[in-house]
């Protein structure tokens, strides 16, 4: 397991695109560069980016529970 700590997500959005972010609904982006900062201090640590990792190469789906 991954110690815990903070993480920094470099993305780079090639062209200008839309994406849905959650409750926050469709938002567009322009092409360039993007920081998504995350904390991993809860449990599993920096696993969580091995996640971000998958589901940006398509091996994880993303799934949303609601209640």
């Amino acid at each position: 397991m991954a110690a815990p700590g903070s993480y920094l997500l470099v993305i780079e959005c090639e062209t200008p695109t839309e994406i849905e972010v959650g409750a926050l609904g469709t938002l567009g982006f322009e092409a360039g560069y993007y920081g998504y900062v995350g904390s991993a201090f809860g449990p599993g640590g920096l696993s969580r980016v091995d996640r971000h990792r998958r589901v940006a190469a398509g091996d994880h789906e993303v799934r949303h529970l609601t209640q």
